[in-house]
């Protein structure tokens, strides 16, 4: 069976533990517990990651240096479509955040509208910016993000296309 991202890989395994199940899109597989290790998975789980934890401050990097007055950024992610609650990426993002001498800021939401109001209060001081890390509800939510992101000249980075 091939999982496609971290939720469906979840229910996967909650489902069966003798049929194989290969994993793509997944963020923390062994934090999400479905591998022991890359090396050497175990159980009837295997599969692909493409990003790592420290993606999130890489793209912290790169906004700064698109905007160099930056002074606070958020991280905006659903907590439960995340690995470890969006500790996985908030980490390494705060340190970043820390290095570059900008504000951090986590944006847990879950609905549209918490979307929004966050969008619209980072859009109150000038010198914000978003980031977006891979999460399914954030996709789901892209072209709203995106008309905000626009209409509050919120410079942002987005972790797909």
């Amino acid at each position: 069976i091939l999982g496609q991202s971290t939720p469906v890989t979840d229910a996967l395994m909650r489902a069966t533990r003798t049929i194989p199940i290969v994993f793509v899109a997944v963020s923390d597989p062994i934090g999400s517990g479905f591998v022991a290790s890359m090396a050497r998975p175990g159980g009837n789980i295997t599969g692909f990651t493409v990003l790592h934890a420290s993606i999130a401050g890489k793209y912290l990097e790169i906004l700064k240096e698109m905007v160099p007055l930056l002074a606070r950024v958020a991280i905006m992610y659903n907590p439960n479509s995340v690995p470890a609650g969006g500790k996985f990426f908030s980490r390494p993002f705060i340190e970043s955040a820390t290095k570059l001498k900008v504000r951090p800021i986590t944006a847990e939401v879950h609905h549209p509208s918490e979307i929004e109001n966050a969008i619209m209060k980072l859009g109150t001081e000038s010198g914000s910016g978003l980031i977006l890390v891979p999460d399914n509800f954030m996709s789901v939510h892209r072209d709203l993000i995106v008309s905000l992101t626009t209409q509050f000249r919120i410079p942002a980075i987005y972790p797909y296309r």
